[in-house]
């Protein structure tokens, strides 16, 4: 009687589909990080946005805006326009500072209000503070 060495066929399907259901699960984990990241480097922008509209509307001393629309923003500093277009898959949803957000020229925010920014991970809810005029991540 000769000795066999390997696997059998059932062996070695069952060893594949184990690694299918690990590597597939793995790949789920990995999409959630990534949309994660992707949304939170979305708001980050934003939020450098604004801080940059209103810098400039307190040092020329005029008013600045951004101009908000659903797939994309239009940022106003210093007599140029920067177009920002949202990452696919992501939007505003709603918000209710009218067409845009304009801070005056001592940097105060004109109309405070809510953005709700649909992102790949989830809804965030992007305050602009009636105060300073900055954005709280809710």
């Amino acid at each position: 009687m000769t000795k066999q060495h390997g696997f059998t066929l059932s062996e070695t399907l069952a060893v594949l589909a184990i690694i299918a259901v690990i590597g597939s699960v793995s790949m789920l984990a990995v999409k959630h990080v990534s949309d994660r990241f992707i949304d939170e480097r979305t708001i980050f922008q934003f939020e450098l946005d604004v801080l940059a509209v209103q810098t400039a509307a307190q040092q020329q001393r005029s008013t600045k805006s951004i101009f908000l629309r659903q797939h994309e923003y239009v940022v106003n500093t210093s007599g140029r326009y920067i177009h920002r277009v949202f990452p696919t898959g992501t939007m505003l949803r709603s918000h209710n500072l009218g067409a845009d957000l304009q801070y005056t020229e001592v940097g105060s925010v004109r109309k405070a209000g809510v953005i709700k920014y649909e992102g790949l991970s989830r809804q965030y809810s992007l305050t602009i503070l009636p105060i300073n005029g900055r954005v709280r991540i809710e």
